[in-house]
């Protein structure tokens, strides 16, 4: 029985088994490695091979953006580029359900815009009711305080305005991942990072 690895296809192969389905590629390796192979891929290690098709074992990459190229992982410009455009999305989100400051009612007071709250907001200023709402004042203590309609509509139009500056940053910073994608250039693409306006 002889042991094959190919490089083309990243597969283990058996001549016994596989017969004539091993691919050109493919390179012998004895059944030790055959089997130290078989071991790291299953403790998450990475099978990748030398210039001459030989196999060894590498910790995985560093990231889904990184591919394995003449020995080394380097990043990969189309992987890198989704990955921070996720990253940006995420953070994006994050900073609109993080609270917003709204000076509705004089003073600056903080509010809370997780989706719930969001939904909470409208219900008031669809309603076009004078109620009790929940903010912090300087002290940061949550507390009711009342709000007339108009006040709640501006919290909400102050809402608007701040949701809508983080998504315009979002675009800003998704459009310079594609000017650095456009021209292969990974390190730009990795420069590239998450800050609010």
């Amino acid at each position: 029985m002889q042991f094959f690895y190919s490089r083309s296809t990243g597969g283990l192969y058996l001549d016994g088994v596989h017969g004539d389905g091993i691919p050109v590629d493919a390179v012998a390796i004895s059944k030790a490695q055959h089997t130290e192979l078989l071991q790291g891929e299953a403790a998450g290690r990475k099978i990748v091979s030398d210039a001459a098709g030989v196999p060894f074992l590498t910790d995985l990459p560093p990231s889904a953006a990184h591919v394995w190229v003449n020995g080394a992982w380097i990043l990969e410009p189309s992987g890198l580029y989704e990955l921070k455009r996720s990253e940006i999305n995420a953070a994006c989100e994050q900073a609109i359900i993080a609270g917003f400051t709204s000076s509705a009612l004089g003073d600056s007071y903080r509010y809370d815009s997780a989706v719930e709250d969001q939904l909470n907001l409208q219900s008031w200023v669809i309603r076009k009711q004078d109620t009790e709402y929940p903010c912090a004042g300087q002290d940061g203590i949550v507390r009711f305080q009342p709000h007339t309609a108009a006040q709640l509509q501006r919290v909400s139009d102050d809402f608007t305005v701040f949701r809508h500056a983080l998504l315009l940053r979002a675009n800003e910073l998704k459009g310079q991942l594609e000017e650095a994608l456009a021209i292969g250039d990974a390190g730009a693409i990795e420069a590239i990072a998450w800050s609010e306006p």
